[in-house]
């Protein structure tokens, strides 16, 4: 935050998310619990770090919390980041979010709290909620506790904006159109530490597998590139994630560094994973 403000008081937790070597193996069976560890009140390493003011981003892996001067309490995902404006409080209550981030927002109809992610503005009514940036179908809003709108920033009209309920997920799709479904609880697993994928598209599997654990999956097979993996992962090692894609795939897994090529095996049948 700029001199003269208030900063946040940042309450760090983070999940660490180490890489040994495991032998491979067909691992259909997921669970093995406290791979990802959580721990509070770090005061070495901190979870997550300013990079100016204002701006708190997370690395891969880590979750991160803060409380704003207004009392509104934030967790930030993995490989995410949030922009507080200059003068927060003051002037108006507006953040940016790239990523996964949840919201327990404290309501004040004198200054409304808005959210703005890659086009979308999503604007509290006394809410709790989570945005994601990167979902398949486009910016995502999910809403546990109150109610939000949401509507695209390049369309001012009321018309053009939705009302989320507790338990509704509207998404703002690429072409600015905005829709609500009924939500699930899988739409804040990762507040759990949990991946969960229902016949989700490789592109967002490849987003989550990124941000959590640091790894790049490149998918060069059309075929392949337009699979669609249901699976759920709860604190595995990412050796045991890339295990299960593979088998879901039919595919083989070439490690390149951090970098995992994602191509067809011959003569391989293709699992589902439920």
């Amino acid at each position: 935050m700029s001199d003269g403000t208030t900063h946040p008081d940042r309450r760090h937790i983070r999940w660490l998310v180490p890489l040994p070597v495991i032998a491979a193996a067909a691992l259909l069976a997921v669970g093995v619990a406290g791979y990802l560890t959580l721990r509070t009140g770090q005061v070495e390493q901190p979870a997550s770090a300013l990079l100016s003011a204002g701006m708190v981003a997370t690395g891969v892996g880590t979750i991160d919390s803060l409380r704003l001067p207004d009392g509104t309490r934030i967790v930030v995902g993995p490989l995410s980041s949030i922009k507080i404006a200059e003068g927060y409080g003051t002037d108006s209550r507006e953040v940016e979010v790239r990523g996964d981030v949840y919201f327990e927002v404290v309501h004040d109809s004198s200054g409304p709290f808005t959210v703005h992610a890659l086009g979308a503005t999503v604007q509290d009514i006394g809410t709790k909620f989570t945005v994601r940036t990167d979902a398949a179908e486009g910016v995502a809003v999910s809403v546990s506790e109150g109610s939000v709108s949401l509507r695209s920033t390049n369309q001012a009209e009321v018309r053009a904006r939705v009302v989320l309920q507790r338990g509704e997920r509207g998404v703002l799709m690429p072409d600015g159109q905005t829709v609500k479904r009924r939500g699930t609880a899988d739409d804040m697993a990762w507040l759990r530490g949990q991946l969960v994928f229902h016949e989700a598209p490789i592109t967002e599997v490849a987003s989550s597998v990124h941000r959590w654990y640091g790894i790049e999956l490149r998918v060069p097979d059309a075929s392949l590139a337009t699979r669609h993996i249901t699976a759920t992962f709860s604190s595995e090692p990412p050796e045991r994630v890339l295990e299960v894609i593979r088998l879901a795939l039919g595919a083989q897994l070439e490690r390149r560094g951090d970098t995992v090529i994602v191509t067809r095996a011959k003569g391989a049948g293709v699992a589902r994973l439920r």
